[in-house]
């Protein structure tokens, strides 16, 4: 908070940036909101694991902490690792995880995801309304190219 102080003093216009999708830590401790593969967390070739864009307890983990920086002081929110790993279409068969309300979607494997990611945005947004911050995407920078970015899920179109 005194940080902030300092910026708001200094006329600096402070921005929270929240990894959403690629949080290691959460998938390690909750195994059962990430991806799964012969019974581990399923990680990268970084070593990075992801949480499952599908789960609205995901969505909820990180508004939870996006609200709590609005009410420290930040004036937007910077979402960033809003997508599924990449790759992921080649590996969307083959890991364990839910797909909660999109289980019954009529909507291919891609559409699917894009529909999830957007979702998200969505969602957040409208629950960060009234803490008055605005809110940012990063993408990744072939989904500006691409109507639809296969693997992770984005399409910059309808995230905007």
């Amino acid at each position: 908070r005194a940080i902030l102080e300092d910026m708001e003093e200094k006329e600096i216009y402070p921005i929270g940036r929240i990894v959403v999708f690629k949080d290691s830590v959460l998938a390690e401790k909750r195994p059962d909101l990430s991806f799964i593969d012969n019974g581990k967390v399923w990680k990268n070739g970084r070593g990075e694991a992801f949480v499952n864009p599908f789960m609205k307890e995901v969505w909820d983990h990180n508004i939870e902490i996006a609200i709590e920086a609005a009410k420290m002081g930040f004036q937007e929110i910077q979402f960033d690792y809003v997508r599924f790993p990449e790759g992921f279409e080649k590996r969307h068969d083959s890991l364990a995880y839910v797909f909660e309300n999109y289980e019954d979607s009529e909507l291919d494997p891609v559409q699917r995801r894009v529909e999830a990611v957007t979702d998200f945005v969505a969602y957040a947004r409208e629950k960060l309304k009234p803490y008055g911050v605005k809110v940012s995407v990063d993408i990744f920078g072939y989904a500006a190219t691409l109507s639809e970015a296969p693997g992770i899920g984005q399409n910059f179109s309808k995230i905007s």
